[in-house]
């Protein structure tokens, strides 16, 4: 009895993870309404090797860009993603203007929504898995 609560449990937590990343990327949308060009400045590389048989090789990128709001220069370290950055390159950044260092870089929060999508999905196949337990007992 006790297990299909645990399936299901973890699927509600996946669930909610993945909604927590769609809504997050969507809030960061509408409170980040100006565009500007950053600079990116210099670029941290990271190297992922996969413990599965394929051991597949994955590489982020931590751009560090530099912008200007108002006369002002901002620099600020921007999330790791796939997508390769090379230093002097320009890029599409989007701030608050209530709080010009709230920014994201435009792939950002569509890299967020689709990780949120894939959770979500895991997890209702989680919570599937779980309640196909709690009938078959």
């Amino acid at each position: 009895m006790i297990f299909w609560m645990i399936w299901f449990s973890i699927g509600a937590l996946f669930f909610a993870i993945g909604l927590i990343l769609i809504l997050g990327g969507s809030f960061k949308e509408k409170r980040c309404c100006e565009e500007t060009i950053a600079i990116v400045e210099k670029v941290d590389t990271e190297t992922v090797v996969e413990r599965s048989r394929q051991r597949q090789r994955s590489t982020f990128y931590t751009p560090f860009v530099k912008y200007t709001v108002e006369g002002q220069e901002i620099r600020k370290k921007s999330f790791g993603s796939t997508t390769k950055y090379k230093e002097g390159q320009e890029v599409s950044l989007y701030y608050n203007p209530q709080k010009p260092t709230d920014c994201y870089i435009d792939k950002e929060t569509k890299m967020a929504k689709v990780m949120g999508v894939m959770l979500g999905f895991m997890g209702i196949i989680v919570m599937a898995v779980g309640r196909v337990f709690l009938k078959l007992m």
